[in-house]
């Protein structure tokens, strides 16, 4: 199975030796990074994509939407003269993510109904610098709801813009056209959907639950 590396490292290997305790003998090969997995050059059986789809000709399954949440760390926001809300938005920088063969100095963070424009500083190729600049103050990320949650509840980042509706971002199984699927292929894919939904729908209602 190819999926993005934070899945594969905050929810899946933490879990899955409980899909081990019930089949032992089953092998699980995982291909985990940040950039679009291609099933045929890779010989993938399944790629969990947090996204679009784009390819018409895979097999779609849909797991959940996430927000995109907008973030900051407290270190970030203190350099602000201003409150956050009223300081004009060329006060602020973002961090760019994979923009390296753009000419622009500008990036855009991204939201339901709008976009805004802001320049960085720093533009990274892989989501752990990414999430990592960003704890460091180094300019504003935009991050899923399932990443971010825990770093809120730690202080360690703030939500911010939260007057801007967020963009909702699926979360799905792709698979290839085939007539046979193995039986334990599908134990595994009912296993990870299964924990992704507990886990994505946990976080979701702990932080409503507390704000």
């Amino acid at each position: 199975i190819g999926l993005p590396l934070r899945i594969a490292t905050q929810y899946l290997l933490p879990h899955l030796h409980e899909f081990y305790a019930k089949y032992p003998n089953i092998k699980v090969s995982i291909y985990s990074h940040d950039h679009y997995s291609d099933l045929i050059e890779q010989r993938l059986d399944c790629v969990l994509r947090v996204g679009n789809v784009m390819n018409e000709n895979l097999i779609v399954r849909p797991i959940t939407e996430v927000d995109l949440y907008t973030v900051a760390a407290p270190k970030y926001l203190n350099t602000l003269e201003n409150i956050l809300e009223t300081a004009p938005l060329n006060q602020h920088i973002m961090i760019g993510y994979q923009m390296k063969n753009m000419d622009s100095d500008f990036g855009s963070l991204v939201f339901k109904d709008s976009q805004i424009k802001l320049p960085y500083q720093l533009s990274v190729e892989d989501t752990e610098s990414y999430l990592h600049a960003g704890l460091q103050g180094l300019g504003i990320i935009q991050i899923p709801a399932f990443d971010a949650i825990p770093f809120i509840e730690t202080k360690r980042l703030t939500r911010i813009f939260e007057q801007e509706a967020c963009l909702k971002i699926p979360i799905n199984f792709l698979f290839l056209e085939r007539k046979y699927r193995p039986v334990y292929f599908q134990f595994f894919i009912d296993w990870l959907e299964n924990l992704l939904k507990q886990k994505l729908a946990n976080h979701t209602e702990l932080l409503s639950f507390k704000s």
